[in-house]
This record gives structure tokens, sequence and C-alpha cells, in this order.
């Protein structure tokens, strides 16, 4: 939430050629903005008589009772969104009873879905910026030999862009540090690949994502739910890999710490507060089985639980490196 006092930001949906962002429902949901209907479809919606002949159907909107505020909020907006831009109904209110037009565009909008996929996305490229950042506070501190970073891109035309990148940015971070040669761990030469990964499946995320939030509702979602599925499905797994290297890092950094004094006490909160490659790895195995289940909203929420166990492996690598330097 914005701090008391902060002028929120305001973002105006429903306008002509108007486009939601992953970004955006990201700031409303987490309560830094404020929603603003665009005045074209406010006329719209106060010109349009009703119908007296049509029957009225009572809908609950948020059936899910799990969802957090951060969650209803993001489902709301995207639902919002779709029926301001659904323009064959004469009929289109905003109060929770509905015509059936109306009822089946709420239904079929898979809204709650692409609510938390605009947050995976959202937060998902955070994490691609950041986790880069805490990797090389690591190879600093345990004075890491980093010559494989060099050797990404061989020149020959055969790139791996995403790897590539990632390897570039390092040796950015990195300027000025004289790696050892030593010979090179896994959990430091893998950097680049398995970074550049989870760029390569966020921006897959994106542009679907950004599709969906402003495409209307036709028919059956099952295929668009299905191509959620795998998209998700590269992030999850994406995930999985980033946050085991990141625990190989943070125990890299807890050995070069050592046992006594300050590092005695940091292993044991450690092992109490950041979550465990067991703990990493069901995290992943059950969002799988939703996916097999064919239960994408859910699957949708278990990918969010997953990536908030890597947020928190992450930030302890940062811990850990920062004391550790």
């Amino acid at each position: 939430m914005a701090a008391y006092g902060d002028k929120l930001k305001i973002i105006t949906i429903g306008g002509k050629g108007s486009a939601l962002t992953s970004t955006s429902v990201y700031t409303i949901a987490t309560g830094h903005a404020q929603v603003r209907i665009d005045s074209s479809a406010l006329d719209r919606l106060t010109n349009q008589n009703r119908n007296p002949q049509k029957p009225l159907h009572s809908i609950h909107l948020i059936n899910n009772e799990a969802l957090n505020l951060i969650e209803t909020r993001a489902y709301l907006t995207v639902l919002l969104n779709k029926l301001l831009h659904y323009t064959n109904s004469s009929n289109v209110r905003l109060d929770v009873e509905v015509t059936e037009e109306e009822r089946l565009i709420i239904e079929g909008s898979s809204a709650e879905l692409y609510g938390v996929c605009a947050i995976l996305d959202h937060e998902g490229m955070g994490l691609g910026v950041v986790d880069d950042a805490v990797a090389a506070l690591s190879c600093e501190a345990v004075k890491a030999d980093v010559r494989s970073f060099d050797g990404v891109d061989s020149g020959d035309g055969f790139v791996d862009k995403e790897a590539a990148t990632v390897a570039s940015d390092m040796k950015v971070l990195l300027v000025g540090y004289d790696s050892n040669k030593r010979g090179e761990s896994e959990a430091v030469s893998e950097i680049p690949k398995v970074n550049g990964r989870l760029r390569e499946v966020v921006k897959a995320l994106h542009t679907m994502v950004r599709v969906e939030l402003n495409s209307g509702v036709k028919g059956s979602s099952g295929g668009s739910r299905k191509a959620v599925g795998t998209t998700v499905s590269g992030l999850a797994i994406a995930l999985l890999f980033l946050g085991k290297s990141s625990l190989c890092r943070v125990k890299m950094n807890l050995d070069v710490m050592g046992k006594e004094g300050l590092g005695s006490g940091l292993v044991s909160l450690f092992e109490k507060k950041c979550p465990s490659r067991d703990v990493l790895t069901n995290g992943y195995k059950a969002v799988t089985d939703l996916l097999v289940e064919e239960d994408y909203v859910k699957f949708g929420y278990g990918v969010y639980g997953l990536l908030g166990i890597v947020w928190k492996i992450v930030a302890w690598e940062e811990i850990t490196a920062v004391f550790c330097s």
C-alpha cells in the first residue's frame, strides 16, 4: 500500500485505443494506484437504457474465498476492463445483477487467471533483474572464477541471446572485479543459462498477457487456458532451476563465512527461515499436478506461490553475500 499522505497514481481504463498492461494491473492490485473509468466508457454506460424485458441473473463476482487482497484487486481490474470493452450488449452495467450476455462475459473472461498472470509477468521481470545483481554479489563475496562469462557469445553467430545478455550484464556488474583462476563452480557458470531462461519465459508470458488482457471474450476459453498453462509451466520450471541455483550460492556464501561468530548465527537463522530445496521442489511438484488436472486458475496461483518461495531464496542469497563480503 502507498504510504499515508502519498498521492496515488491514477490509471484510466475503458477508453478507445487504451491497453491494460501487467504493470498497471500490478500497481492497482498492490494499492499504489486508483482506477478511473474513461469518460467515454462512462458515457456509454449512463446513456444505455436497461431493457426491462431481459431477465437478470444474480452472480457472485468473487467465488474464490482464498484470494488475498492483491489477487482480488488484480482479478476485478481485469474483469472490469473486459466488461468495459464489451460493446455487443446494450446493457453493460457494473452491479451484480447481470444479463445473460454479461454473465457469459464474466464466466468466459478468465479474468481471475489473467489477473494472476499479470502479477507473474510483472514480478517475474523484477526477479530477473534482481537475481542478476544478487548473483554478482555472491560472485564477489566468494571470489568466484567468472571467466566462463566471456565464452557465452562465441562470435560465430550461433548464440543463446538471453544467456549472452545475462553474461554481458554480469560483466558490467562485476567490472573491476579480479576473478580468481581456481576453477569455476557450477552454481556460478550456470548463471547466464539459468537466468537467461527466466528472461525468455517471462518475455513469452508478457506477450501473451498483453494480448489476453485487452482481447474480447469469444466463445470457449479452453484453448486460451491451455495456452496459458503451456506458457506459465515454462515459468514454473525456470523458477525451480533459478531457485536451486540461488540456494547453491547461498551455501557457498555461508561456507566462506565459516561456522564461528556471525557465520554460526546466520547459518542457524538461514536453516529456520530460508525455504529449503525440498520446499522448492515440492512447490514445483504441486503446481505440476494442478496443470495435469487442468485446474488452470489454481495452477496460476500455485506458480505465484512458487515465485514467492524463489524471492525468499534470492533474498537470502543477498543477505549472505553482503555479510560474506
